[in-house]
């Protein structure tokens, strides 16, 4: 079933939900001629010049009807018959509706919005290429990409983007006036704070090229870099924080790091909740390195290096820790 009007509108104008979008997805790839559908109601979308007006269903067949009967040389009217013609009848309708639908996306190109609450949102963006936002997070980025060059926008929080491959993508990431451009193999963490008004990239793996347009900061693995929007300056290369984007890759380095630091950084990448009882193993310290283990191999190694206890609750949904600690 084709979905409702107001969802692919949404979906065009890239201001559907992340639920709304997932729809359209998840209806797109169920088939090859609902992809074929949506193909042709994108370049209708993309076509239509009118103001919009309700339509009356009787009203639209029976122009259908005027339209496939009239004599070829009408310019329009006979590629729009071609067109409908090899509709299914449920796609007919959805494109009648489209070609009356808003024309305030005129000369704009329509975007795929992707945002973020209190949970993680992953999307492939790009062929090899996936975004992981980072909680209350959004990107938006063109629905399509002329001549495979894909530029995301990061318009708030923080977002990983992950290259699974080594070949060529296209991709470049755009947060405020800063872009980022990875190399080949590379994946990295950008965040960009509306409030400061100011961006941090993190090169995870491979190399990353972070430019305002003036000037042009090379990281390498590990590196990080912080750029004022305000200031038009980037400031000193650092070391990368790894936990900041531990959400998307289960890699932890702590050192000498407060156990409720460490532990908020695993309830995020683990979707967990998990509570410390006793105050006073809160600031107990740990210094120890995690390579993607199972929630329940570091718990053990941490509870054991800091002498406290712990247990799943709520059914393995949140983890409680009790004890002493330190000693």
């Amino acid at each position: 079933m084709v979905p409702v009007q107001s969802i692919l509108h949404s979906y065009f104008r890239g201001e559907a939900s992340p639920e709304e979008a997932d729809m359209v997805d998840a209806w797109r790839a169920s088939s090859s001629s609902n992809q074929a559908t949506f193909d042709q109601l994108w370049r209708l979308w993309q076509l239509a010049d009118k103001p919009y007006q309700q339509p009356v269903v009787k009203d639209e067949w029976n122009r259908l009807m005027h339209t496939m009967h009239t004599p070829p040389g009408l310019g329009k009217a006979v590629a729009i018959k071609k067109m409908l013609l090899i509709s299914t009848g449920a796609a007919l309708l959805a494109v009648l509706v489209f070609i009356y639908w808003p024309s305030a996306k005129k000369g704009k190109a329509a975007t795929v919005a992707k945002q973020s609450a209190g949970n993680l949102v992953k999307d492939t963006v790009a062929n090899y290429f996936t975004a992981v936002l980072d909680t209350y997070s959004s990107v938006h980025y063109p629905l399509t990409a002329p001549n495979g060059q894909l530029m995301v926008d990061v318009d708030g929080g923080g977002a990983f983007f992950n290259n699974t491959s080594s070949k060529e993508n296209g991709l470049s990431v755009m947060a405020g006036t800063v872009k980022l451009v990875p190399g080949m193999g590379s994946s990295f963490y950008v965040t960009k704070d509306t409030v400061s008004d100011r961006v941090e990239a993190m090169a995870a793996e491979g190399t990353l090229t972070v430019t305002d347009g003036t000037h042009t900061i090379q990281l390498q693995k590990d590196e990080a870099v912080e750029y004022s929007n305000k200031q038009h300056a980037f400031g000193n290369k650092q070391a990368a924080n790894i936990n900041r984007f531990s959400y998307a890759t289960k890699v932890f380095y702590f050192n000498n790091t407060p156990l409720k630091e460490a532990v908020a950084y695993l309830a995020k990448a683990y979707n967990l909740a998990i509570n410390i009882k006793a105050p006073v193993v809160a600031d107990c310290r740990i210094t120890t390195q995690f390579d993607n283990k199972s929630i329940e191999y570091i718990m053990d190694i941490m509870s054991a290096t800091l002498h406290f206890d712990y247990e799943f609750i709520s059914q393995g949904k949140a983890i409680n820790i009790t004890g002493q600690g330190c000693y």
